[in-house]
């Protein structure tokens, strides 16, 4: 199946005490490469969350974030000091009166202290959480490869368009190519014909210099290997597997064949095609940078 690179999934999953949200985005990479951004309570499951995702994806830059939003107070995860905001009330206001301030001690000076909250949960791994945080992980992985897939599916129309433009200039090549050496023997005997003027022309030696020339510019094997290409393109984006880096890799052995006919058919229409050629096999080049 031909994937995207680029995508975004969303998961929830809520309980009586908590809603957990993951979201996870994709973006173009060589490489699988995972980011994640979790609460502290959970920094301990990043492992995990990326064995996940590399279950399922092969290139891509990831981004994952998950949240919580606790329902109860009770599964807050932190506590008020009551003992450290006093001490720490006190030691300011005594500053404020040493330095003459009129202001009075206010909730944002407290705030700046994290001694004021405490956080029995600060040390654990999660376990307790784990199991909604995994399902909101594959939840929101799931909406991410339909995401990718669909826009797969996208792309490699855009291929298999540019890939029958393709197949059409080719055989207009193979056409040409075809009437070369009867082309090549005219102009030769023409050129020739206007060097000697009136002396008489070895037709023989002639036909053989045209036989060389024919032999020279002959493009049937790139020709040929062209269709293989095409039909081992196609395959390529019908196959379950991850199909980028392959399709990169057939790209440029398209743009090989093309430009070995380029200097090889000695002829303008010829040339003209296989820029067209050319022109389209860029594009082929940067909707494939964006598969997986």
């Amino acid at each position: 199946m031909v994937y995207s690179m680029t995508g975004l999934g969303t998961g929830e999953t809520q309980t009586s005490s908590h809603i957990i949200r993951v979201e996870i985005k994709s973006v173009n990479n060589r490489f699988l490469e995972v980011s994640c951004r979790l609460p502290s309570k959970l920094n301990q499951r990043e492992t995990a969350i990326r064995d996940l995702l590399r279950k399922s994806l092969d290139r891509g830059k990831i981004y994952v974030q998950v949240s919580i939003q606790y329902l109860t107070r009770q599964d807050m995860p932190f506590t008020v000091n009551s003992e450290a905001v006093t001490s720490i009330y006190s030691v300011l206001d005594a500053l404020r009166v040493q330095a003459g301030i009129e202001a009075p001690v206010s909730l944002d000076h407290l705030l700046k202290f994290t001694e004021i909250f405490d956080s029995p949960l600060e040390d654990s791994t999660g376990d307790e959480l784990w199991p909604d945080l995994e399902k909101a992980v594959l939840e929101a992985l799931e909406g991410l490869k339909k995401m990718r897939h669909m826009e797969g599916l996208e792309l490699a129309a855009d291929i298999r368009s540019r890939v029958e433009l393709l197949e059409k200039n080719l055989a207009a090549i193979e056409k040409i190519a075809a009437d070369n050496p009867e082309r090549i023997f005219g102009r030769l005997r023409e050129r020739v014909a206007r060097l000697l003027k009136d002396s008489d022309l070895d037709q023989d030696r002639l036909r053989m210099e045209v036989a060389m020339l024919a032999e020279k510019s002959d493009i049937t094997e790139e020709c040929v290997r062209l269709r293989s290409h095409f039909q081992l393109l196609e395959h390529t984006l019908a196959s379950p597997e991850a199909t980028g880096k392959k399709l990169n890799f057939l790209v440029q052995e398209l743009n090989r064949e093309v430009n070995t006919i380029t200097s090889k058919a000695n002829d303008a229409e010829v040339s003209h095609l296989c820029v067209d050629m050319k022109g389209e096999i860029e594009k082929i080049r940067e909707q494939v940078q964006n598969l997986e």
